[in-house]
């Protein structure tokens, strides 16, 4: 398995810091090119980072998501926070906005994307982060321990991964000797950081204490279709959040949304109905009628 053979290498910096001059310091020190959603895995990322003598290039790729409103409004209030905060230590370029549109086409990407897609439902946001990160090699992706994400499962499944050691961070890559063409296709160009990719949500609540971060978890954003600017409960992100223990984050309205659901079925004819509702965006006529059958209202 993946876990049992992951090797570490250790890179040396060619380029010594000089502390005296704080202009030529930030030149010389690592950069380190991150998407970035606003969500609480890249967040907790962004805050490791924060400690670390590095420069970060936060991406926010558009695909005219519903929620990328309530996204980039807590990813200006996390900036704020970070900046504000007395241990940081990172210098934050201006947030790069990519509209998923633009990106170039990559037949052989895609086509890679959809094999593993047949095997383990991959998200079809990997198709184009996979086209993105080609534009920029060593893009970091910030996934964190699950069973049930569909991510973690395929590099579990089809890759074996190195641990890379520079001076201030710690990243896995997929390791090109042992991981199948596809996977490597999708997910080569990426990194993994560390310790994140070994880590839960639910521990990383504790570090974001340690870090000194602790209100700054209300303020990430992770539902995909909110609903009068809250949370769902029923999008792919809130039923990870809820399944993973941090039920905290949803208010009560979203908790009984995911409860109706899982009571009448996501494939049952109200299930479907409602999450047609959902993807559309249009919680109006019919669907608050079916929201008042609910009783979810």
């Amino acid at each position: 398995m993946m876990s049992d053979t992951i090797e570490t290498i250790t890179l040396q910096s060619p380029v010594s810091l000089v502390p005296e001059k704080p202009v030529e310091k930030r030149l010389t020190r690592e950069k380190v090119n991150i998407l970035w959603t606003g969500g609480f895995d890249s967040t907790f990322r962004m805050l490791q980072l924060s400690k670390m003598e590095v420069d970060v290039q936060p991406y926010y790729l558009c695909d005219k998501r519903k929620s990328e409103k309530n996204e980039l409004k807590a990813i200006s209030a996390i900036t704020r926070d970070i900046i504000d905060h007395p241990e940081t230590k990172c210098f934050i370029h201006p947030l790069a906005k990519i509209n998923v549109s633009e990106i170039e086409p990559d037949l052989s990407i895609t086509e890679a994307y959809k094999k593993l897609y047949a095997n383990t439902l991959l998200g079809s946001q990997y198709d184009w982060l996979a086209r993105f990160a080609n534009s920029v090699p060593g893009l970091e992706l910030s996934l964190e321990k699950s069973i049930t994400s569909k991510a973690y499962i395929c590099l579990w499944n089809y890759g074996k991964l190195l641990k890379i050691k520079n001076k201030e961070t710690t990243y896995y890559v997929v390791d090109r000797e042992n991981s199948s063409a596809d996977l490597i296709k999708v997910f080569g160009n990426f990194r993994l950081p560390y310790p994140l990719y070994d880590i839960t949500k639910l521990e990383m609540t504790e570090d974001y204490k340690e870090l000194g971060f602790e209100h700054t978890m209300s303020t990430t954003w992770f539902c995909h279709t909110p609903i009068r600017n809250k949370p769902c409960g029923v999008c792919n992100p809130c039923k990870a959040v809820i399944g993973e223990g941090l039920t905290f984050r949803m208010p009560l309205s979203a908790l009984k949304r995911h409860e109706r659901l899982k009571k009448y079925g996501e494939h049952s004819l109200i299930g479907w109905h409602y999450k047609l509702h959902l993807k559309m965006g249009q919680l109006k006529a019919g669907a608050f009628s079916l929201l008042k059958f609910l009783r979810i209202q």
